[in-house]
Formats: structure tokens, sequence, C-alpha cells
């Protein structure tokens, strides 16, 4: 080899490796945008009980994303009267301030709405989820959304986004799984928007209560197209790879259409499971923290084993958590290195 070719070989070696180097570089400050160094696995955690015939537990963790959007309902009193319980989880995106907003809104405009005094439970959460949603673009609900902002960074530091807005709704939101029990006889209504889960385990089967809304499924992808926007390698426009949520109003922003026919839509899917309930049996909601490691199948596989060792349903969700979070730093997209939060309602009696 001449001395020019041996130069040469030489200063493309230098080229690839710099070029290597670069592109680590790069894609280390990406990394950085979305994950920590390290996971925080410090456990919120709370049991609850009712009277005798339920108890419930819930379990969330930031782990490995630079912030904790996940929030959650889980009240066993939720109306009295009615013997009704209710639980949700809500799991932000761009930001923690929708997802918190929902957990703190949400109970009291049931109650106030006139389906649900009628007990047209189904009807309520419909209407619920599109009042809520309609609300966040007020100048008095933006406020509380900043105040929800500033509470968060005292606790968890600066929120990184992707987008900003002087509205937060324009550019944050957050899926929903909202799950009303009946304590008395066990039937169950579900209302979801995006991909967090709620699944029940009776006689022995797992019977998933929620689809997932993802813009590649093709009632999603027709509505999409006709608002006027395109689905990207599985996302909206190249972003949000959801097709229902709450907030994103950037993506809910055709003026000739509409609430139910924007690129992005707020109204839920609605079940109902009048299943009768046996002790043991229970109910599973996830974000999908959790579900993208493992199936409904496999989740309550895991929960059966445990509740018939009597650990308490906390514990449940910790055990959950721990199954599937990643053990090191995930790159964008992985599985195990979102948010994770879990509530698991156990019946500790069969329901007539």
């Amino acid at each position: 080899m001449s001395w020019f070719s041996a130069l040469r070989s030489n200063g493309q070696q230098t080229t690839s490796a710099r070029q290597h180097y670069e592109d680590e570089q790069y894609q280390e400050e990406i990394v950085a945008q979305f994950y920590l160094p390290y996971p925080k696995l410090e456990c919120e955690c709370s049991d609850y009980h009712d009277d005798i015939r339920l108890s419930a537990g819930v379990a969330s963790v930031q782990g490995w994303r630079v912030n904790q959007e996940d929030a959650h309902i889980c009240d066993l009193e939720f109306d009295s009267d009615n013997q009704l319980a209710l639980f949700a989880i809500f799991d932000g995106h761009n930001g923690p301030e929708i997802a918190r907003y929902a957990a703190k809104q949400l109970p009291q405009l049931i109650k106030n709405n006139s389906c649900y005094k009628k007990k047209d439970y189904g009807k309520a959460l419909e209407e619920v989820f599109m009042q809520f949603d309609s609300s966040l673009l007020n100048n008095s609900v933006n406020n509380e959304l900043i105040k929800i902002s500033h509470q968060h960074e005292l606790c968890y530091g600066r929120i990184k986004r992707r987008q900003t807005s002087p509205l937060l709704a324009m550019v944050t939101g957050s899926t929903a799984v909202v799950a009303l029990l009946c304590k008395q006889n066990g039937q169950l209504h579900v209302a979801n928007i995006g991909d967090s889960r709620c699944v029940i385990y009776v006689k022995n089967k797992t019977r998933p209560m929620t689809l997932d809304h993802k813009p590649t499924d093709m009632k999603e992808l027709k509505r999409i197209e006709m608002a006027g926007s395109r689905v990207i390698n599985g996302r909206i426009n190249s972003g949000l790879n959801l097709s229902r949520a709450f907030g994103d109003y950037m993506l809910k922003a055709n003026g000739s259409l509409g609430q139910k026919e924007q690129a992005l839509i707020a109204w839920p899917d609605i079940t109902v499971s009048n299943e009768k309930i046996r002790h043991n049996d229970f109910i599973v909601l996830a974000c999908d923290g959790i579900w993208n490691s493992m199936n409904e199948k496999e989740a309550c596989s895991v929960v059966r084993k445990y509740i018939k060792r009597n650990m308490k349903p906390s514990k449940i969700c910790q055990e959950m958590i721990r199954r599937c979070i990643s053990p090191v730093r995930p790159i964008d997209g992985q599985n195990g290195g979102d948010n994770m939060t879990c509530i698991v309602v156990k019946f500790e009696k069969d329901l007539s």
C-alpha cells in the first residue's frame, strides 16, 4: 500500500470513528430528554378496604422517565348511597397536568351528571369525558393546570416537554380508563380512551374490558385522515401514538368538524360486565407501562398467584411493576422504560 493510500485509509477510519462518536452523543442527548440516568424506584402505594366486600391496592413508580405523569383514583366509598366504587388511571404525556387535573375533577363531574343521577352510568361516563375535555381550553382551567405544573416541579423538578404553549391543553394530554363498580351485584362500567387498560378476572377467565386506541387501527385511521391528518410511523403527524385522549388540542383544531370527528377525540368506548362475582375474583387497571411488558392473561396469572398467598393488593401491584421495569436504561420506545401505575381490586366475598 502506498503512503497516500495508507493516509486516505487512516483518514476514512478517523472520519468514521468521529461520526460514530457524534452519533452516540446525539443519541445520548435525545435519550436524556426522556429518560433518567438511573430509575426512580420509590413506590407510592396504598391499600384500601370497605366493609367486607372489597379490598384494593395501588402502586405507582416514576421509573426511568424524567417526569412522573401518571395519576389515579381509588375510591371504594365513591357513592355510598348507590353502593358504587370508582377506580381510574390517567397516563399523561408531554406533562402531568391533565392527568392530575382529571383525577381531581372527574369524580364530582360524574356525580353531578344528570344521566348518572338516573343510573344510566354508561351514558354518564360518555358525557363526562366530553365535558371534561371541552373545559380544558378555558382560561380558568388553564390557570389550574399551571398551578399543577408548579406543584409538580416542587416535588419532581423541571418538566421537560417536546412542545410548549401558553395553553397547556394545546400540547399536553392524558389517556383515561375509568371503572365504576357496583359493590352490591358486581356490575362494572368501564370507559376508556387511549392505551391504559382494565381487565376483570371472573369464572377463572380473563376478560379484557378495554381496547387500545391506536392511530393504525382501521376505524381510527379513517377518522384521522378524514380530519386532514396523517399517520406516520404509527403516530398522528409523526407525533402522538394515540388516537383518543384528553387534551392535545393541536390535533383537535379542525373548525369544520365536531368533537367526535377530529384527528384526536376524547369520546370513550364503554364496556359493561354483569358477570356473577365470586370470592377472590378481581379487577386490574394499569397504564401502558405495564401492558407494554405483559398481556392481560399474564397479568391475571401474576395476580392470581399472589392472591392465593394472601398478599396485599398494593404488594401485588408492586410485584407487577418489578416484573415490568427495565433493568437497563432504555432507548426511546423500549419496553420497561415508562411510568408504571397499577390498581388491583379484589372481591372478598361472593356478590349476589
